[in-house]
C-alpha cells in the first residue's frame, strides 16, 4: 500500500504503514493484515486465506477516512499441456509455442504468459483473452522481443542450451483487464483500468498459475 500518484510519475511511492488492510473470502475466513517492517508490506498470516480455486476474495483498505474495496475470483487452474519451439519469419531464433485447452466454462477473463530465459524474466508478456475460446485447443507462438533494459545479455538471441520457461496465469475478467490495459498504457499519459473501487490505482488479484520449461537444442 503506497501513496497514489499518476501511473507514469517518476516520483517514488512512499509506503503507507497506518492503513487498516483486511482480506476475506466467501466462506467466512478473514484477517486484518499486520504491517511487516522487514518486507515493507502488509502480510497475510492466516493459513485459511491461502488461495483456493473457485473462491472469491475481497480486499478492504481504510485510510484517512476513505475505504477502498476490491474483489477477485481465483479461477480453476488451466495446465499447459506442452511447450515446444517454433520459428517466426522475422526472427533468427526460436520462440516458445504454448499448447493448452481453454475450459468450456471459462468464458471471461484470460491468460497472462510470462517468459523466462535461463530464469531471467522478460518484460514483454503475452495476453490471451478467453472470449470465444471455451473448450478450444490453443496452439500459440509467444514471440520474444528483447527490450532495451534486457540488452545486457551477452547477445539478444536464443541459443542452444538456453532454458525457456513459460508461466501462465489464469485471470478473472477484472484482473485480465488491468494487466491488458497496463501493457497498452506503458509510456502513455494514462492509467490502466483497475479493479479497486474508491479511486486508488493498482489491483487486487487472486489467480492460479502453471508453468512449463523447454531447452533449446
Amino acid at each position: 500500500v503506497s501513496a497514489t500518484k499518476d501511473f507514469n510519475s517518476i516520483n517514488e511511492y512512499p509506503s503507507i504503514k497506518d492503513a487498516v488492510v483486511e482480506i476475506w473470502d466467501n466462506v467466512g475466513n478473514r484477517q486484518i493484515l499486520p504491517f511487516n517492517v522487514d518486507s515493507d508490506k502488509y502480510v497475510a498470516t492466516n493459513l485459511a486465506l491461502r488461495g483456493v480455486e473457485r473462491k472469491t476474495y475481497n480486499l478492504s483498505v481504510k485510510y484517512q477516512g476513505k475505504e477502498y474495496l476490491a474483489e477477485s475470483i481465483m479461477l480453476p487452474l488451466v495446465k499447459i499441456d506442452s511447450l515446444t519451439l517454433s520459428k517466426l519469419t522475422l526472427l533468427d531464433y526460436p520462440c516458445p509455442m504454448i499448447h493448452f485447452t481453454s475450459p468450456i466454462d471459462m468464458k471471461k477473463g484470460g491468460y497472462k504468459c510470462t517468459i523466462y530465459i535461463n530464469d531471467k524474466v522478460l518484460t514483454n508478456d503475452t495476453f490471451i483473452s478467453a472470449d470465444y475460446l471455451a473448450g478450444k485447443p490453443i496452439h500459440l507462438i509467444l514471440p520474444i522481443f528483447f527490450e532495451e533494459e534486457e540488452e545486457d545479455r551477452k547477445d539478444t538471441s536464443i541459443k542452444q542450451g538456453d532454458n525457456i520457461t513459460v508461466e501462465m496465469q489464469c485471470l478473472d475478467a477484472d484482473l485480465y483487464k488491468f494487466f491488458w490495459s497496463l501493457d497498452r498504457t506503458n509510456n502513455r499519459m494514462s492509467n490502466p483500468i483497475n479493479n479497486i473501487k474508491g479511486g486508488a490505482l493498482g489491483y487486487f488479484g487472486a489467480y492460479s498459475w502453471t508453468q512449463k520449461k523447454v531447452t533449446v537444442e
